[in-house]
């Protein structure tokens, strides 16, 4: 299994507003630059959710995939650790396709996450294989307020 810290997981820089109740909006793409390998799982950080954000709304588009479907979910341990073990949900989407086509996440589905005093890594893990290409790219756009 190999884990996949995208660029924006890999900074931390999630804006944050300067008072509660702001929605924010975060874009996190990554482009699939190695080969990903289905049945390990592989799992793509692709993102981070800050501490004490709570998700509002939330899309996810596949550009350039071969056929797959995609479960995104929270991961388990430290966001930006790509060496210990990490699980990735699949509490926003399950088995959902991707393949080219934009897909939301039901406002009810975000509302049921609840904030915690810690960030959390948004994982992405995709049913496919899939070879390295720069147009190859997973989307997500996620909208949130503390």
């Amino acid at each position: 299994m190999t884990i996949f810290v995208s660029r924006a997981a890999s900074h931390g820089n999630v804006p944050t507003p300067g008072q509660a109740g702001v929605i924010m909006i975060a874009e996190f793409t990554h482009t699939i630059d190695a080969a990903y390998t289905a049945a390990t799982p592989d799992i793509i950080e692709i993102g981070v959710l800050p501490a004490f954000a709570k998700p509002v709304r939330m899309s996810i588009t596949g550009g350039a995939l071969a056929v797959s479907t995609a479960d995104v979910g929270l991961m388990s341990g430290d966001p930006q650790d790509d060496q210990s073990a990490r699980t990735s949900g699949d509490e926003f989407l399950s088995a959902t396709s991707i393949v080219s086509a934009t897909q939301d996440v039901p406002i009810e589905t975000c509302m049921e996450i609840a904030p915690v005093a810690y960030d959390r890594g948004i994982g992405v893990k995709l049913s496919a294989d899939q070879t390295a290409g720069a147009t190859k790219t997973v989307t997500i756009r996620m909208e949130y307020v503390l």
